[in-house]
Order: structure tokens, then C-alpha cells, then sequence
């Protein structure tokens, strides 16, 4: 065992040692201690890089050309036309429609074509507004009825998944099969998800299927996309995102407490925000205001404050808190802008404005402005460099003639076909 004094000579040697090396990153040394001695240590070179500063890894540069970074809503002129960054953030193709052959899969797009254009225009001349219980109650059954590729993909899964394992079969039939939507499974299994002696799963269904808007499906229906698509998981499914993910869950009991916030029914809406915070260890305020295409992640617990303002396509890792200083009173909480990531357990404090595309990587403090695209770490976080979007990320935004449009193309069409009907719902219901 070393004397104190020898460990102390021993330990300059070797940080000038250190300071010597012409990558001193890619070294971090592993200290033992025992009470004031110091048993051994070694020198253990690693391939990525590490900060050596007393072990701390180095966030910003692991943190570059993550899985997150190609969701990206950008566009730039080219000599062919204009071309977008590649952002699957509005479409999800299932690996089992992708292994049917071209016979299945032509008769699945045409099926939904089919059905789309029998839907158009039933929902002209329908006044929400003024058309009492019975035009709510239609044009939900239009809602429900209309051709919905997320939805038929999930039954596809779930049909799948029964061959591979019977033992499931139960589970499948009771929470997707025997459901006619995909807001009637979801609201299904979270109701049952959340129930307690006070309000049972019966109450709380007809609560969520009350209180959600159509602006709120579409958000929901974006953020189970974002759940199935920036799961960085070989198994990442729309089946097992529905089905399992915890944050998405906890998005749409937020946005069901969101909408009773608004109607000025605050007690249930802290009761929703409690239990929430209980089951799935997300505790967001029903005030604050979250857009669609959300990607949460609640392992590690989230914190998301009243007066906080969170853009579309973002995506929040575990241990996120977006909270006050407690120095401020009224809108005191951050602003999130589109398609920002927040790692894991970083910190935002303040009415301050997060940009477009930033990214603050794990366990950062920030407290100051952050510039779009910009990459902030530390503690406090200062910019360390900015977002880059690879020039082979941009793709032609639209395809011309039918030869070019493959698989994926088909179905973003009929993705913007749904969502060209859900906004028509909305803004009747708004109007």
C-alpha cells in the first residue's frame, strides 16, 4: 500500500505524463481508493473519447452523430430543385409491411386509396359548431372510419406477433385487435394503466376519449411515430411503442390533464398530474404546453415546470428537468423550440429560449439562451460547437412520376392524406 506522500509524487509524474501524450483524450486514469491510500491504479486506453480530467467523460463529443440527429426539419436548394433533410418524423413503415412481397404491398396502398378517396369530401358542409350531439357524434364515426396506415400497421404487427408467440394472443386481442382505432386502444390501456380506488379504469376511459380534441390526436398519433422511430432499439416497434412505452403514455394522460387545465377543472387536472407521477415518475405541470412528434423518455424520471413551452419534434432522454431558478415568479420555466434534444439528465433553468435544433447534451446546466443548432455542455453550459447536417442527409422532397416513388414514399402519401383530414377536423372544431 502507498504512503501519501509517495502517491502524491507518483500522481504528478504521471499527469505530466499525460499532458505529454498527443491525444490525451483517448486515456482516463482509474484510481482506487481505500480511506487516505491509494491501493493501485491503471492506465486504461479506451477507443472513443474520454475527458482524463479526473474521469469526466466528455458529453459533447459523444453526444455528435447520435441516432437523434437525423430527425432534422431543414431544406436547401439544389440544382435538381429543392431537397429536405431526411426527418421521418410524420411517417413509420412497419418491418412486416416492409417483408411482405410487392403484391401485399401494393394491395395494402391501394386499399387505403381506396378507402381515402370513398371518405373525401363527407366532411364538407359539416358545421361542428352548430351541428349538435348527433354531428359530433358523426363526424367522430367519420374520424374513426377513416383509413388510417399507423393503425393498420400496428394490427399488422399484432396479427404477426400472435404467430410467433400464442401466448400472447390475449394480450393482443384485448388491447389492439378488438379495438376499431388507434385512440381507442391507446385511451384502453392507459385507463387501465393509471386506474386507482378513487377513479377506476371505466371513468377514466370516458374522461380521455371526452377530452382529447382532434389537434390532440394528431400530436398523440406524431408522438407514437417519434416513440417507434427514435427508439434507438433493433425490436423498436408502433406494436411495443403502444403497447410499453412509458413516455408516451405519460404524454397523452399530460395532454388529457392539459386539456381539463384549460376547462378550468384544476383539481382533476393535479389529480391526473399526481398519478402520472406515480406510475410512470413524469411529472408535468397540466399547464405547460407540449406540441406533436414528441420522443420522451421517462426511465430515469422528468420534471417539466408550468410555465414551460415545448416545440415539435423534440426529444427528451431520461432524467430531463426543465425548471425555475427560483429567483423568478409568473413565467418562470424554459422554452423549448422544434426538434431540440435534451440528453440524459440535463438541466434547463429559467425563462430562457432553447433554439431550433440545439442540443444540450447529458447532465449540462443550462441557464442562458442557447442559438439554434447550437451544441451546449457543462456546468454552467457554455456552446461547444454546432449541429451539422450531412449533405447525403438531403433528400428530394417529392418524387416525380410513380416509378420513383418506392415504399417508403407510398406511405408518407398516405400518412399526409390522413393528416390533411385530421386538420380539417380540428380546424372545424376550432372554428
Amino acid at each position: 500500500m502507498l504512503s501519501l506522500e509517495v502517491f502524491s509524487s507518483l500522481s504528478e509524474k504521471i499527469f505530466a505524463f499525460l499532458r505529454s501524450v498527443s491525444h490525451p483524450r483517448n486515456a482516463v486514469i482509474i484510481l482506487v481508493v481505500h480511506s487516505h491510500y491509494v491501493s493501485s491504479f491503471y492506465l486504461a486506453p479506451f477507443s472513443f473519447n474520454l475527458s482524463i480530467l479526473y474521469g469526466i467523460v466528455d458529453h459533447t463529443t459523444l453526444s455528435v452523430g447520435d441516432v437523434w440527429e437525423d430527425y432534422y426539419d431543414a431544406s436547401m436548394d439544389m440544382d435538381d430543385g429543392e431537397r429536405r433533410y431526411h426527418s421521418p418524423n410524420r411517417s413509420y413503415v412497419s418491418q412486416v409491411l416492409r417483408d411482405m412481397n410487392d403484391e401485399e404491398i401494393e394491395s395494402f396502398v391501394l386499399e387505403h386509396t381506396r378507402e381515402q378517396s370513398a371518405k373525401d369530401g363527407q366532411l364538407d358542409g359539416l358545421d361542428l359548431p352548430h351541428a349538435g350531439i348527433g354531428g359530433r357524434r358523426q363526424a367522430e364515426f367519420l374520424r374513426r372510419s377513416l383509413p388510417d396506415p399507423l393503425w393498420s400497421q400496428i394490427r399488422l404487427e399484432a396479427q404477426h406477433a400472435i404467430t410467433l408467440e400464442l401466448d400472447a394472443g390475449q394480450q393482443l386481442h384485448q388491447h389492439v385487435l378488438r379495438h376499431p382505432s388507434l385512440m381507442d386502444a391507446l385511451a384502453s390501456i392507459i385507463s387501465h394503466e393509471i386506474a386507482t380506488e378513487l377513479m377506476p379504469a371505466t371513468a377514466l376511459l370516458s374522461l380521455v376519449m371526452d377530452q382529447l380534441t382532434w389537434s390532440d390526436e394528431k400530436a398523440i398519433y406524431l408522438d407514437l411515430i417519434a416513440s417507434a422511430n427514435r427508439k434507438p432499439s433493433n425490436d423498436s416497434t408502433a406494436l411495443n411503442a403502444l403497447l410499453f412505452h412509458q413516455g408516451l403514455h405519460a404524454l397523452v394522460c399530460y395532454r388529457v390533464a392539459h386539456r381539463l387545465w384549460q376547462a378550468g377543472r384544476t383539481g382533476l387536472a393535479y389529480y391526473i398530474q399526481s398519478t402520472v407521477s406515480s406510475q410512470y415518475a413524469a411529472d408535468i405541470h397540466p399547464a405547460a404546453e407540449m406540441e406533436g412528434g414528441i420522443y420522451l423518455n421517462v426511465g430515469g424520471g422528468v420534471v417539466i415546470g408550468e410555465t414551460a413551452r415545448i416545440g415539435r419534434d423534440v426529444t427528451i432522454l431520461q432524467g430531463v428537468t426543465l425548471g425555475g431558478t427560483g429567483k423568478e415568479v409568473g413565467d418562470r420555466h424554459p422554452k423549448i423550440e422544434d426538434e431540440v434534444i435534451l440528453h440524459c439528465g440535463a438541466t434547463v433553468l429559467g425563462n430562457i429560449r432553447v433554439g431550433k435544433g440545439a442540443i444540450i447534451t447529458a447532465k449540462s446546466i443550462v441557464t442562458k439562451e442557447v442559438p439554434d443548432r447550437a451544441r451546449v455542455s457543462g456546468v454552467p453550459a457554455t456552446v461547444k460547437s454546432y449541429r451539422e447536417l450531412r449533405e447525403e442527409g438531403y433528400q428530394v422532397d417529392e418524387f416525380e412520376g410513380e416509378e420513383e416513388c418506392d415504399l417508403d414514399c407510398e406511405i408518407a402519401d398516405l400518412y399526409e392524406d390522413y393528416f390533411s383530414e385530421l386538420d380539417a377536423l380540428a380546424k372545424m372544431e376550432l372554428s
